[in-house]
């Protein structure tokens, strides 16, 4: 499985409401198409992350049920996608030959090359299915729980009102303070600043609009910056401090 520019926007997360956020991420499937999991996310799509082996006797007789939901669901990715990553490290045709014996049309990806997706996801069992919102919230689920998980992502995110609120200004960075311009209605929220391998570097709870941030401890560097509001709402961003 091929790696493509793999950015770690984000990182496993814990707030007041237990959320976690899902780390991004973009392979090559098996059929050599690129795939990148916020671009997907931020369509509109929720995404079932099938982390399986080919010697899991419980992946295999899964197989069916996955591809069954994916047919009656998916309509070939402009609703949702289903994701199906091997964790052995099986080569890309020694995948294909899995599923020509357990059929599934769904986009598969070896892990022959992995050395980033699995363990960032810190996958060491099969078979586990994670659903991710396109609030890009993800949840553990047990495969007879995936439809719940996928309707509760479309009852609690807005995917238009996200999408609009990341074209807006919502942060100004001048003289190594942030200002924050959010919407009263998002709060209580939460305020992380992280560095680029996702460590977090300040986290702080927020409780009204136009507050102002001082990072003059920080050294010198590129940090990601998220705000994680009380209603699933994420916004995200870059600043360089000199």
């Amino acid at each position: 499985m091929k790696i493509f520019g793999f950015f770690i926007l984000f990182f496993t997360i814990t707030t007041s409401n237990a959320q976690v956020v899902a780390p991004d991420f973009t392979l090559t499937d098996v059929d050599g198409v690129n795939r990148n999991l916020y671009s997907e996310l931020d369509l509109g799509k929720p995404i079932i992350l099938d982390f399986f082996s080919n010697s899991c006797g419980s992946c295999i007789s899964n197989i069916p049920t996955l591809e069954n939901y994916w047919q009656l669901n998916g309509n070939n990715g402009d609703s949702l996608w289903i994701w199906g990553i091997e964790i052995n490290g099986i080569t890309d045709s020694a995948l294909i030959a899995f599923h020509n014996l357990y059929p599934s049309s769904f986009p598969n990806f070896s892990s022959y090359n992995d050395s980033i997706v699995v363990p960032l996801y810190n996958i060491t069992y099969s078979p586990q299915y994670w659903v991710v919102c396109p609030s890009h919230f993800m949840k553990f689920v047990s495969i007879a729980n995936i439809d719940q998980a996928i309707k509760g992502c479309r009852e609690s995110s807005s995917v238009s009102e996200l999408a609009e609120l990341n074209k807006l200004e919502w942060f100004s960075f001048k003289s190594n303070k942030i200002n924050l311009f959010i919407k009263e209605s998002y709060f209580p929220a939460t305020f992380l600043v992280c560095n680029l391998l996702g460590n977090i570097i300040f986290e702080s709870e927020l409780f009204q609009t136009n507050q102002v941030v001082n990072l003059n401890f920080l050294p010198s560097g590129i940090y990601v910056i998220s705000y994680i509001g009380n209603n699933g709402i994420m916004l995200k961003g870059k600043i360089l401090k000199y």
